[in-house]
């Protein structure tokens, strides 16, 4: 993990902390600053940061609260939280630890102390992101693996399901991917999916869930996403693949997937959404391939 790497969210409203935790993490990384509860849930729409550094005190709602808000929202269950605030008492900071946080850091705080503990802290994340990144991910295109891919669906459809939110599966496979095998070789097979895997991570939001489910199998989780936007991500994931084109450039290959897209109904499992989504698979491959059908 290196600096550029790097992103924090700072939650303070005082001007002349957040001023100071600002020049020290920037040592480390890039730096978002918010005043209040507000602009931190504002701000956790557009990115996930590496780190959380949050007040007690807030204008609009307490950090403990915030906390709470901040577990609840995709993806950021796991998002080391950092309380630097001045509430000093052992139940708070007792509070703050049981709540999941990090740490609990007492202002005022040296600029020295506080760089010591976040390099600490950033030495072990990326230790444990080596270690998750072995258990969860695909080594061959980067994406979740099967296994944590099912375990996100699980999690997905149950938020969906509490808060009465949308939720979109796409299941897609590549079209005669054994052809680009046979005709060119594995290496070549290899491209076209570390290829695919470029294209997902780049289109996708940060709150969408994508994995290698087998072979040339893929799937896509879209929380908050109906039908109409499931499509729109799906058609333009098809154009990229199929525009997409790796080995030797004087004689480059290509590839094209098939699409199939499920919107969850009243009463959908997990294995009723996958089903629904691969009877629209089977319906684009029938329908002559490198297109999307369902809802």
């Amino acid at each position: 993990m290196t600096q550029a790497d790097v992103r924090f969210l700072v939650v303070e409203d005082e001007p002349t902390s957040a001023a100071i935790v600002k020049s020290v993490l920037e040592t480390l990384g890039e730096v978002v600053l918010a005043a209040d509860a507000a602009g931190a849930l504002e701000a956790l729409q557009a990115f996930v940061p590496d780190a959380i550094l949050l007040d007690i005190s807030l204008p609009d709602l307490d950090g403990h609260a915030l906390l709470n808000r901040i577990r609840s929202l995709p993806n950021l269950e796991k998002v080391p939280v950092i309380f630097v605030t001045a509430k000093d008492a052992p139940a708070d900071q007792i509070r703050g630890l049981d709540q999941g946080a990090l740490d609990y850091l007492v202002k005022p705080i040296a600029p020295a102390v506080l760089h010591a503990r976040m390099k600490h802290h950033l030495q072990r994340l990326a230790e444990e992101r080596r270690v998750r990144r072995l258990a969860d991910f695909d080594d061959l295109t980067g994406l979740h693996n099967r296994r944590r891919f099912l375990e996100g669906l699980a999690i997905e459809l149950e938020r969906a399901r509490r808060y009465g939110r949308t939720l979109s599966f796409v299941a897609f496979d590549l079209d005669h991917f054994k052809s680009i095998n046979d005709r060119h070789g594995h290496d070549v097979g290899d491209a076209v999916l570390q290829a695919v895997g470029k294209v997902l991570r780049k289109r996708l939001r940060n709150v969408d869930l994508s994995g290698r489910l087998g072979g040339e199998e893929f799937g896509i989780l879209l929380p908050e996403t109906g039908l109409d936007g499931a499509r729109c991500v799906a058609e333009k994931l098809r154009a990229d693949i199929a525009a997409t084109q790796v080995g030797d450039p004087r004689s480059p290959v290509s590839a094209t997937a098939s699409f199939g897209i499920a919107c969850l109904r009243a009463g959908d499992d997990s294995d009723s959404l996958r089903k629904r989504a691969d009877e629209a698979l089977y319906e684009a491959k029938d329908g002559g391939r490198n297109r999307v059908c369902g809802g």
